[in-house]
C-alpha cells in the first residue's frame, strides 16, 4: 500500500548516471503543493525549457524564474526542489535534445540555483584561495545522528510521538572552493519481517507454503531484507561549505510513516536470501522502526545495526562529487525535541551533544 508522503530535498548539481543517462529519481522532493502552485511551477520550467532547446541563455532565465516563485506555506528550498526536478524530467524525456545539450542546460540551471543565495568572499578567504591547490579535496571528519521527536495529542486524547531521523556531520573542505551540499541519500538493505515481505518479493521468490515456524522459518526470517533509499533535506544555513575551512551540515530526513513505524509495502524491494544487490526497486518511505532501534522503555536507543555494519550507506552529493560517511565514524545517538531542528547551534551540539529522550516510544 502507498501513504500520502512529504519527503523534501535539495538536488545534486548532477543528474546524470555513469552511463550518461539522465536519472531524475533521486531529486524527486515528493513535496505536497496545491494544484494552482504546481501550474505555477510547471509553466516556470516550461520556459526554461524552450530557451534550453533555442540555445539561448539558459542560465539567465532560470535564475530569473527561480527567484520569482511562489512561496507561501510550502517554502522557496521546497519549491526550487520540486522545480528542478520538473526540468530534469523535462530534458530525460526529451526527444529534440542531445545528451550534450541536456547536461549543459541542467548544469546551468544547478548554477542559476547557487546564484539564488548571493555570497560575498572575504579578502583573507580569496587569499587563501590563491595559496591552496586545486587538487585537494573534501572529507568527513564525523557524524551525530539525531532522533528527533515530538509529541502529539490524536483522537480521545491519545497522546504518540512522531520521529525525524537528523544527522551533523562534519565536513572538513580543503579546496579553494565553497561548494553547496545537496542532497543526502541512505540506501541499503535493513531486515524485514517475513510476513510484512510475504508479498512484495522480488521476481522467483516465494515464502513457503504452509509457512511452519521451524529451523527453516528462523533461517528464512534471518536472511529476509528490504531495500530502501530516502532522501533529506539540508538546512539551509549549511548547504554551502565555507573553502579551506570546517563545516558543521544539519541533515533531516522526514521519515512520513514514522510516527505510526508502519512498513510500506512496495512491491519487488524484498528478498529472502539476503543478498541486497538483486533488489533493485527501494522502498522511499520508510518507517522509523527500520532506521532506529528500539531501547529499554520504548525509548530510541541506536541506529539499527546496519549503519554500523554498513548494509546501510549514507551519501552527501557535495557540488559535483558523491561523499559516503564511513559507518567507523558515526557517533553516539542523540534525542532531541523536534521544536530545537531550525535554531540547535550544529557545532556546539556536534562537540558537545546533549540529549533529551522522550518518555517512551508510542
Amino acid at each position: 500500500m502507498w501513504v500520502v508522503v512529504l519527503l523534501i530535498l535539495m538536488v545534486p548539481t548532477s543528474a546524470f548516471s555513469q552511463s550518461n543517462q539522465m536519472d531524475c529519481a533521486p531529486l524527486d522532493p515528493r513535496i505536497s503543493i496545491s494544484k494552482v502552485t504546481e501550474a505555477k511551477v510547471k509553466a516556470s520550467v516550461g520556459t526554461v525549457y524552450k530557451i534550453a532547446q533555442a540555445g539561448g541563455q539558459v542560465e539567465r532565465r532560470a535564475k530569473e524564474e527561480i527567484q520569482n516563485l511562489p512561496t507561501g506555506t510550502t517554502g522557496r528550498e521546497q519549491l526550487e526542489a520540486r522545480w528542478i526536478y520538473l526540468f530534469c524530467e523535462m530534458l530525460r524525456t526529451s526527444k529534440d535534445m542531445s545528451q550534450a545539450q541536456k547536461s549543459k542546460a541542467f548544469d546551468a540551471v544547478i548554477r542559476a540555483t547557487k546564484q539564488t543565495i548571493p555570497q560575498t568572499p572575504s579578502p583573507q578567504s580569496k587569499e587563501q584561495e590563491k595559496a591552496v591547490p586545486r587538487d585537494s579535496n573534501i572529507s568527513v571528519v564525523g557524524a551525530l545522528p539525531l532522533h528527533l521527536w515530538d509529541t502529539k495529542t490524536g483522537p480521545e486524547s491519545v497522546k504518540f510521538t512522531q520521529r525525524r531521523l537528523g544527522i551533523i556531520v562534519k565536513l572538513r573542505n580543503n579546496t579553494n572552493s565553497s561548494p553547496r551540499i545537496n542532497v543526502a541519500v541512505i540506501e541499503g538493505c535493513v531486515n524485514l519481517d517475513l510476513i510484512a515481505a510475504k508479498n512484495i518479493l522480488i521476481e522467483g521468490e516465494k515464502v513457503p507454503d504452509p509457512l511452519i515456524m521451524d529451523d527453516n522459518y528462523a533461517q528464512l526470517q534471518r536472511s529476509t531484507i528490504q531495500r530502501i533509499r530516502v532522501s533529506g533535506l539540508i538546512r539551509q544555513d549549511s548547504r554551502d561549505v565555507p573553502s579551506l575551512s570546517m563545516a558543521y551540515v544539519g541533515i533531516l530526513f522526514p521519515l512520513p510513516a514514522g510516527q505510526s513505524g508502519a512498513i510500506i509495502l512496495e512491491p519487488k524491494s524484498a528478498s529472502i536470501n539476503g543478498n541486497c544487490d538483486i533488489i533493485k526497486k527501494a522502498n522511499t518511505q520508510p518507517g522509523i522502526g527500520q532506521l532506529l532501534e528500539m531501547g529499554p522503555n520504548r525509548t530510541m536507543r541506536d541506529l539499527v545495526p546496519e549503519f554500523r555494519n554498513g548494509r546501510l550507506k549514507i551519501r552527501l552529493h557535495v557540488g559535483s562529487e558523491v561523499i559516503e560517511i564511513n559507518s567507523k565514524i558515526l557517533g553516539e545517538l542523540k534525542s532531541v525535541p523536534w521544536k530545537s531542528w531550525s535554531s540547535l547551534a550544529l557545532a556546539q551540539m556536534y562537540e558537545v551533544p546533549e540529549s533529551d529522550y522522550p518518555p517512551t516510544a508510542e
